[in-house]
């Protein structure tokens, strides 16, 4: 059996080097890594959610689910999709495989809305296909909008105007107003 501490006296030079590297490594890693308090992160799973006003969660499945599931799987990197109907609804969670890199999630759920647009055709009259993949977005900021004296058509037109505004700071990707 040979002795670490032996090997490593007789070739320092070669310690002295593997240890400049691993140093270089670490400092490297230090100006690379995110510095932003809620960085970014790529989720790779969205949601594909279709309402069908008045159906039975049989009839959403027979008629919607199963025709999704199939376009869906057409994609040659998915995991998994795990549906769930309801009457009115059906909720689709579809996982990409954990081979798809990072920069390739964007262009995926790309395909994924495509694929789900074009097989919003084929569907029956009445159901609406959403296909939601915002899981990384992070809400910094939630304000609440009260007006005594304001009809709720008023306030809304407010939080209109205000979420037109607030959209022109930079930084701000997103508003939403519930």
């Amino acid at each position: 059996m040979m002795d670490f501490s032996k090997w490593a006296l007789k070739n320092t030079k070669l310690v002295y080097f593997v240890l400049a590297i691993l140093c270089a490594g670490g400092i490297y890693g230090i100006w690379q890594m995110s510095k932003l308090e809620d960085p970014r992160i790529k989720i790779k799973m969205a949601t594909v959610v279709a309402t069908y006003p008045g159906a039975s969660a049989y009839q959403i499945e027979l008629e919607v689910a199963d025709k999704l599931e199939k376009s869906i799987r057409s994609m040659n990197c998915i995991d998994e999709i795990e549906t769930t109907c309801m009457n009115d609804v059906a909720i689709l969670q579809v996982s990409f495989d954990w081979g798809v890199k990072s920069s390739e999630v964007e262009e995926k759920y790309s395909i994924l809305r495509r694929k789900v647009s074009d097989i919003q055709s084929s569907m029956p009259d009445g159901v609406s296909l959403r296909v939601v993949d915002t899981f990384g977005d992070v809400y910094g900021m939630f304000y609440a909008m009260s007006g005594e004296g304001f009809t709720p058509k008023e306030l809304l037109d407010y939080a209109n105007l205000f979420k037109q505004k607030v959209q022109e700071i930079d930084g701000i990707s997103d508003v939403q107003i519930y």
